[in-house]
C-alpha cells in the first residue's frame, strides 16, 4: 500500500522552498501528498529555530499532531529546530516518533526511494506546490545556504553551516521549470543574497563574510531576465556584506539591470552604533543613512524595507527611544520589528545587562505604532496612480490583488470592492486569481491600498 505524507511549514519563505523540495522528493520516493494530516502516514513538520516564539510554535505543533495521528502513523520533526536542538528534543520531545536533522532526514526516505534522483533539497531543481501556491504569478528562488558572519544574536552559523552559494546554472535549470509554470516575478532568497557566489569567486575553504564583487548576482539577474521573467525581486540583501567605499556603486550596478525590481529589503537591525557593535554588525548608523539616503535619490520610486530588534542586551531606555529618533529621519516605506530572544546556542546569550522580555515587546509595539502614523504620507505617493496588478486572492466582498511595490507575504495587499463600477462593465462583474489588470489607487489604510479598477 502506497504510504502518504503532510508536511506542515513553520518559519520563513527559505524553509517554504525547502518544504516544497521536500514534498517533490517525497513523490519521487513513491509516496503520495495527503491534504489531511490526520490521514498521513507521516505528519512532518518542517520547524522554524531562529527566535524563542519560532521554538515554541514547533514544539505545539509538533504536540497538536501527536494528538491527530493516525494509528500507526508517524510525527517526524525536522528543519531548522531540529537541527540545533536535535539532542535535546529527542531527550524532552518523547511524544514524536523522529526527530530529523536535514541529512537524517534525507537518508531516512532516500533509504525508501524508488528513485535513483532523490536527492538533498539542496541539489533539488522539482517543487510540489502547495495548494495556495499553485496559482500565484511568483515563485522563490533560494540560491544560497548558510552564513559565515559572526552577529551575535543570531544561530544560522550554526544551524546552517558556513556561506555556500549554490552553483548558477543549477538555479538557471531550476528557474526555467519555475517560468513554465506560468510564474512572472521571481523572489531571490538567501541567508544573504548580497553574498552570492563570493564564496565561490574566493574558494569554499574561505569563510566569505564580504562581497568582492557583485557581478555573481548580476549574472544570475542577467540569467533570469533572459529567460522570461518580468520582475526580478531581492529580498535578505545585507549591507553588512557589502565593502563600504564601494557599497553604493554594487547597488547600483545591480539594481539598475533590466527586471530589476527597485524593492531594498535591507535589514539593519538597529540605528544605536553601540547597540550595532554588540550585535557584531558592519555599519554604523552614519553609513546606514548615507546608504538609504543615496538609494532614494538614485531611485525616487523606491520601496526600502527593513528590520530592527529591539531589547537586545544592553540596550537602555536612551538607547530605545534614540533609535526611535532616528527611525523618523531615515526614507524607510516598511519595517518589520522583532522583540530580541534570547537563544541558547547564541553568542548574545551570555551577554549581561539582559533586558527583560516584557519590556523589549513594549519597546517593539511602540516602534511600530510610531511608525505606522508616518505611512499615510509615505503611502500618498502611490495615490492617484495606475499600476499592472495580479489578482491573488478573493472573498465575499472584494478581490486582493498586488503590485511591485508589495513583496508577497510580507507586504500589504490591494483591495477592490465587487461593486467596483468598472469591474462589471470591463469583466462582467468576474475576475480570476492569476488575472492581470490595470488598478488605481485611490486611498491607503496602513500597508493596504484601496483599489479601482482603470
Amino acid at each position: 500500500m502506497v504510504k502518504s505524507f503532510y508536511i506542515l511549514t513553520l518559519g520563513c519563505a527559505k524553509n517554504e522552498v525547502i518544504s516544497e523540495k521536500f514534498s517533490s522528493n517525497l513523490l519521487k520516493a513513491g509516496l503520495k501528498n495527503e491534504s489531511d494530516a490526520s490521514k498521513a502516514d507521516y505528519i512532518i513538520i518542517n520547524t522554524c529555530g531562529f527566535i524563542e516564539d519560532a521554538v515554541e510554535e514547533s514544539i505545539e505543533e509538533s504536540l497538536k499532531a501527536v494528538k491527530i495521528k493516525k494509528k500507526n502513523g508517524k510525527v517526524i520533526l525536522t528543519g531548522c529546530l531540529a537541527q540545533i536542538y536535535k539532542k535535546e528534543l529527542k531527550e524532552q520531545l518523547l511524544e514524536v516518533d523522529e526527530i530529523l536533522d536535514y541529512n537524517s532526514f534525507y537518508d531516512y526516505f532516500a533509504a525508501q526511494s524508488v528513485d535513483s534522483s532523490f536527492a538533498p533539497y539542496e541539489d533539488t531543481f522539482s517543487r510540489n506546490y502547495s495548494q495556495d501556491l499553485k496559482y500565484k504569478n511568483w515563485d522563490y528562488l533560494l540560491i544560497s545556504e548558510g552564513c559565515s558572519k559572526n552577529c551575535t544574536y543570531c544561530t544560522i552559523p550554526i544551524i546552517k553551516g558556513d556561506y555556500r552559494s549554490f552553483q548558477e546554472d543549477k538555479l538557471i535549470e531550476e528557474a526555467r521549470i519555475i517560468f513554465k509554470s506560468r510564474k512572472d516575478e521571481i523572489i531571490l532568497i538567501s541567508q544573504d543574497t548580497a553574498l552570492y557566489g563570493n564564496d565561490i569567486i574566493n574558494g569554499s575553504n574561505i569563510k566569505t563574510k564580504r562581497a568582492s564583487s557583485i557581478e555573481p548576482l548580476r549574472r544570475l539577474a542577467s540569467r533570469l531576465h533572459d529567460i522570461g521573467f518580468k520582475r526580478i525581486r531581492i529580498l535578505y540583501f545585507n549591507l553588512d556584506s557589502l565593502p563600504q567605499n564601494t557599497c553604493l556603486k554594487m547597488i547600483k550596478e545591480l539594481y539598475n539591470m533590466p527586471g530589476v525590481l527597485p524593492y531594498f529589503e535591507m535589514p539593519v537591525q538597529h540605528l544605536v552604533d553601540s547597540i550595532l557593535a554588540k550585535m557584531g554588525r558592519q555599519l554604523d548608523f552614519a553609513s546606514i543613512t548615507n546608504i538609504f539616503n543615496e538609494i532614494k535619490q538614485n531611485f525616487p520610486d523606491s520601496i526600502i524595507r527593513t528590520s530592527l530588534i529591539t531589547g537586545f542586551p544592553g540596550e537602555s531606555e536612551d538607547d530605545f527611544l534614540l533609535m526611535k529618533k532616528r527611525l523618523e529621519s531615515l526614507p524607510i516605506d516598511y519595517l518589520s520589528v522583532f522583540a530580541y530572544s534570547d537563544m541558547e546556542k547564541a553568542p548574545s546569550f551570555l551577554f549581561k545587562d539582559k533586558v527583560e522580555r516584557h519590556i523589549a515587546v513594549e519597546r517593539r509595539n511602540d516602534l511600530l505604532e510610531n511608525f505606522e502614523q508616518t505611512l499615510p504620507l509615505k503611502m500618498n505617493r502611490f495615490i492617484d496612480q495606475k499600476y499592472e496588478s495580479v489578482i491573488e486572492d478573493e472573498s465575499e466582498d472584494a478581490y486582493f490583488a498586488r503590485f511591485w511595490a508589495q513583496a508577497p507575504q510580507l507586504d500589504g495587499t490591494i483591495i477592490i470592492p465587487k461593486d467596483d463600477l468598472n469591474l462589471k462593465i470591463k469583466y462582467n462583474g468576474r475576475l480570476n486569481i492569476g488575472d492581470n489588470i490595470s488598478v488605481k489607487l485611490v486611498d491607503s489604510i496602513l500597508y493596504d491600498f484601496l483599489g479601482e479598477i482603470e
